[in-house]
């Protein structure tokens, strides 16, 4: 699985020690990163937090609106995390509540592409998903399912990436004990 906390952590504790200067990094709220960092509003230190991230496989864009540092993983660094993903469809859940994501996971899967041509914002949006807990990620899936189909009659490629995610995401999340309430 990708551990988005814990590429979070290490992305924040590179830029504090880089810099010496407080800042955050959270999770950017669309889709176009995967984080937001207020660190260049903090410091003119950036040069040194600048090699931190080009280190461990992020690349920084300044926001113009917001000032903030919009971070992102280098195609590089989402090629490798993604190939280490299971690339073939997971058994069919036993849990039903994970038929809806197993059906995206599977049209997604059946049509690969380069990872330069998948919509990245897609496949940021199901990584940051399948981070969190069950429903939020079940409740985007009409959603998902939906701009994927529309893609599909265009001709573009679908967010593979995003499938990849999904077979792993569902393989853990069939393969947990269940809670009896």
């Amino acid at each position: 699985m990708i551990d988005l906390a814990a590429a979070q952590r290490a992305v924040y504790e590179a830029l504090r020690s880089a810099a010496d200067a407080p800042c955050f990094v959270r999770l950017c709220l669309d889709h176009g990163a995967l984080w937001v960092s207020d660190l260049p509003r903090r410091t003119g230190r950036l040069v040194p937090a600048m090699a931190a991230l080009d280190a461990q496989g992020v690349r920084y864009e300044t926001d113009p609106a917001t000032g903030l540092w919009r971070l992102d993983w280098t195609a590089e660094s989402w090629r490798d995390r993604l190939d280490r993903l299971p690339a073939c469809l997971p058994a069919l859940p036993r849990e039903e509540a994970l038929h809806p994501a197993y059906a995206l996971c599977r049209l997604l899967l059946l049509h690969p592409a380069p990872l330069e041509r998948q919509p990245m914002a897609q496949v940021r949006e199901v990584v940051k998903l399948a981070a969190g807990a069950l429903g939020p990620l079940i409740s985007a899936v009409p959603a998902l399912t939906g701009k994927s189909a529309r893609r599909l009659r265009m001709g573009l490629p679908l967010a593979e990436g995003g499938g990849r995610v999904l077979a792993d995401w569902i393989a853990h999340m069939d393969g947990q004990p269940r809670q009896e309430g």
